[in-house]
């Protein structure tokens, strides 16, 4: 990926830094689509300065405004990655809600992204939870088998680390989409994280078999 964002606003360079990295930290760290990285990946921020404002900082009245719209345009521009992955015809997006931490939400959510068995199973329509599961198991986060619970979309797939009793038809609907919405809930702390992946497909193999044709 190579990002270029620009605005004409004033701002600061070293809070637009800070605000950057944090923007970030929680939309293109937060996206993959097979878990492997390129040479070139880069998000460059240019602020000219045209709007003639008081610069930018954290003390400054816009800085929320601010903040806020660089948060929506680094996202939006994440998850169009995602859905646009090689051989993509599904967005999967991952929400990890009370983990142990931040730190341990963000293991969890990109796990279950870059999982593929799961990117598979995704591709396929199967809702195979186990796959989750097992992702999250490799996670490395914080797991208390008898607390957390998974959902494909408003389906709960898994209560308290059993197999949850779910209509098998709503579990397939949910995953019928072009975006397949998942969701674990660890129950132990406050961490949240979302990330957003795709499925995996025949497409992937055939673009990444031409390269050098």
């Amino acid at each position: 990926m190579i990002c270029y964002l620009t605005t004409d606003a004033a701002i600061e360079h070293a809070w637009l830094k800070d605000e950057l990295k944090a923007a970030v930290a929680d939309s293109y760290n937060m996206v993959s689509v097979d878990g492997d990285m390129s040479t070139n990946d880069t998000c460059i921020l240019l602020a000219n300065g045209l709007a003639g404002n008081t610069p930018l900082n954290a003390q400054h009245p816009d800085a929320a405004t601010f903040r806020a719209a660089l948060r929506h345009i680094t996202q939006y521009l994440a998850r169009e990655m995602a859905r646009d992955g090689e051989g993509a015809t599904k967005l999967m997006t991952v929400h990890v809600r009370n983990a142990r931490d931040k730190a341990d939400a963000i293991k969890a959510a990109r796990a279950i992204t870059v999982s593929p068995l799961w990117q598979c199973a995704l591709g396929g329509g199967d809702p195979n939870w186990g796959r989750i599961s097992a992702a999250l198991g490799a996670s490395g986060c914080d797991v208390d088998q008898a607390t957390y619970d998974i959902f494909i979309g408003d389906v709960q797939v898994m209560r308290q680390g059993m197999a949850a009793n779910y209509d098998q038809n709503a579990a397939r609907a949910a995953m019928a989409g072009s975006e397949v919405i998942v969701t674990v809930d660890l129950h132990l702390g406050d961490g949240k994280a979302t990330a957003w992946g795709c499925d995996l497909t025949h497409g992937y193999v055939d673009e990444n078999t031409l390269y050098t044709r």
